[in-house]
């Protein structure tokens, strides 16, 4: 009889860690709310909710609705076997995995745009673009002329200053990551109308993440994951999970897909379990609970278990 793979042999909540990345209390949750330059869960709240002339209480009120239920399921799971850490940093991500056969990160997911400094070398990304030797470069060149048409071909005129094309290269590349984003935000019924630029499949890959590892060096890392330690970029989070990790690590806490397919590209021997679209906090801790409550009656692979109560 062969042998499981480690990440199809059954699990116990003994096997299993919760690490939760977003706050959880109230004191967190301003703290976060006055510090948008290191933090996005709780100013991703307020715009969601944003009411004109609201205090911040109004949104603290709003925050604990979920907090309340995400503190109840941490301390019912632990009970079932679970260990649980909250406030956890980049570095306890790696701690975890290093230990735990499955991990569940409880994080945030920001889609970041591009400011003129992101672009670290304009005319090598102008040259690049132009040249178009992969399919990839192709798909955004023929993007960033839609948007500006004589930008390439003015790339390398006396008369373009490099402030104005960085300017416009961010401007471009937002548009087109912005289109590209969408499809992660809304269902299939409500996705923007995909143009002449693109098929559906090539701008799934038109995100940030996957444009700044098509043009390595030349785009700023956009720091898109929420940990306690401040806002991370994918290639940050990729590294930090330890080289031949065989585990599981679960992601359906948020939307998370091109974090996922990132991870997996690097680490292929590991399973990432992911949602294409955001899903509330209140939501999804109670079914992680229900998973856990799965294994702790009956031990079996944690996708298995998964699979029976997750639906996004």
């Amino acid at each position: 009889m062969s042998r499981l793979t480690p990440i199809r042999q059954p699990v116990s909540p003994h096997e299993c860690a919760l690490a939760v990345a977003v706050p959880l209390t109230a004191e967190q949750f301003l703290s976060d709310l006055s510090r948008p330059d290191l933090k996005d869960y709780a100013c991703h709240l307020k715009r969601e909710n944003l009411l004109k002339g609201a205090s911040d209480e109004y949104y603290v009120d709003l925050f604990e609705r979920s907090a309340k239920v995400a503190r109840r399921v941490c301390d019912e799971v632990v009970h079932l076997g679970v260990t649980v850490l909250r406030g956890v940093r980049l570095s306890d991500l790696t701690e975890l995995l290093a230990k735990f056969k499955v991990v569940t990160l409880v994080t945030h997911w920001r889609f970041t745009r591009l400011i003129p400094e992101d672009i670290l070398d304009a005319y090598g990304l102008c040259r690049l673009l132009i040249l178009s030797e992969s399919r990839m470069h192709a798909a955004v060149a023929r993007a960033v002329s839609d948007h500006d048409p004589t930008l390439l071909e003015k790339a390398s005129a006396p008369s373009v200053q490099l402030q104005e094309l960085r300017e416009r290269l961010a401007a471009a590349l937002n548009h087109v990551t912005a289109t590209s984003h969408a499809l992660y935000k809304a269902s299939d019924g409500t996705m923007p109308p995909l143009g002449a630029v693109a098929s559906n499949g090539m701008l799934e890959r038109l995100t940030r993440v996957e444009i700044e590892q098509s043009f390595p060096g030349l785009i700023a890392f956009g720091r898109s994951v929420e940990m306690s330690d401040g806002m991370r970029s994918v290639q940050e989070v990729v590294q930090a999970v330890p080289e031949g990790f065989a585990g599981l690590l679960d992601l359906t806490t948020c939307n998370s897909v091109i974090l996922g397919k990132a991870i997996k590209a690097h680490h292929p021997e590991c399973i990432v379990a992911m949602n294409r679209y955001a899903i509330p906090l209140h939501v999804r801790m109670p079914l992680y609970k229900l998973v856990i409550q799965d294994l702790a009656a009956c031990p079996s692979p944690y996708a298995d278990a998964l699979s029976r109560f997750h639906t996004n």
